[in-house]
């Protein structure tokens, strides 16, 4: 039986660059899983610490939406010739915010170090982890290892690949070369067989 060591994947936001990534085997499966289970504890504890900071932010955004609506209501009525999307394009949001500054600064921090956890705990070493080669894709001139694709490649790509490496991490074996996602297709490679395998700060116009 001939084992899959490699799976490949043509990425849709930059088209004709295919990236090889290597298939788990059940021991990284497993440290792979730990590790997310424990990024995702720290996730949920920093949510836990931010949650009054966040119903009070929640609180204060409802009441500043309030407000810019009757701004709004209040235009259209003086100037029956005024379109509410007109209106709504003089009003901001964030005019109406009455928010603490150190809470709006704690907040904002919080909401940093969970992005952090997310996008290098639970997806950048994933992609260090998992990636092989891009092919089809040069930055400056050198083709890009996982480092220098999350340094210099547009985000929706490094996102894209984070997802697929993600994917990959957590399957367990891909035979025969069949693949459970679009664009996906697994190749054997020569060598030994194995068994292994954030809420921005409203600003936005006041809603209707």
């Amino acid at each position: 039986m001939d084992i899959l060591t490699r799976i490949q994947y043509e990425s849709k936001v930059v088209p004709g660059a295919v990236a090889t990534f290597r298939r788990a085997s059940a021991a990284t499966r497993a440290v792979f899983l730990r590790s997310q289970a424990q990024h995702r504890a720290e996730i949920r504890e920093i949510v836990r610490e931010r949650k009054p900071l966040d119903d009070a932010w929640s609180e204060v955004l409802k009441k500043a939406r309030a407000q810019a609506k009757v701004e709004v209501d209040r235009l259209m009525t003086e100037d029956a010739a005024l379109t509410r999307q007109d209106a709504e394009a003089r009003v901001k949001v964030s005019d109406y915010l009455d928010f603490p500054d150190d809470q709006f600064v704690e907040r904002a921090e919080s909401l940093d170090r969970q992005e952090v956890i997310e996008r290098d705990g639970m997806g950048w070493s994933t992609l260090r982890s998992m990636l092989v080669s891009i092919d089809g894709y040069t930055i400056d001139g050198r083709v890009p290892g996982a480092d220098l694709l999350i340094a210099e490649a547009p985000m929706e790509l490094t996102d894209e690949l984070v997802r697929v490496a993600n994917e990959i991490a957590g399957l367990g074996a891909t035979e025969r070369g069949e693949s459970p996602w679009p664009g996906i297709s697994a190749k054997a490679e020569a060598g030994p067989k194995s068994n292994s395998t954030v809420p921005p700060v409203e600003g936005e116009p006041a809603a209707a």
